[in-house]
């Protein structure tokens, strides 16, 4: 909604009157990147900035809205929490690098300090995906072409696309 100029949602008054929150990255049209890090960061400061009310919209609270609203709003029962019977969809996250020392506190430093680049390994339904930095389960290279010749023909060969 930034980048569009659309925006901001009324994030404070929806927690306010119970509507569900969740948080997502919305795609390189209207984003330029798929970093959840980054809409967590941002969502959980810029109600604060705009509401000059460093109470607005809590780590804890994005980080809800980031796992457990992200499955609810996609219809999962079973998904977004660490419970037994539940979907096995995590990420393991490394807060002994520079950008998360001292780490405090554990949800303001993945709200607020946290990245990419502090992803260690990521698993769905049980299976691990990611780990150390490797793609286990695809060829990140083939994937990459495939993606950049997919933009090439929706953008009829314009370069840079």
């Amino acid at each position: 909604n930034l980048k569009l100029g659309s925006g901001v949602a009324p994030v404070p008054k929806m927690m306010a009157h119970g509507i569900p929150l969740a948080i997502a990255t919305d795609g390189a049209a209207s984003n330029d990147n798929l970093d959840l890090w980054e809409e967590l960061k941002l969502t959980t400061l810029l109600h604060k900035g705009l509401g000059h009310d460093a109470t607005l919209v809590s780590p804890a609270q994005t980080l809800e809205a980031a796992t457990l609203g992200g499955a609810r709003a996609l219809g999962f029962d079973r998904l977004g929490l660490i419970r037994e019977g539940w979907l096995a969809d995590c990420v393991l996250l490394d807060l002994d690098m520079p950008n998360t020392l001292p780490a405090y506190d554990v949800l303001s430093t993945i709200a607020y300090a946290a990245g990419s680049r502090n992803v260690r390994m990521t698993m769905s339904s049980g299976r691990i995906l990611f780990r150390d930095g490797e793609y286990l389960t695809i060829d990140a290279k083939e994937a990459k072409t495939m993606a950049r010749q997919a933009a090439c023909q929706l953008h009829g060969g314009v370069s840079g696309a």
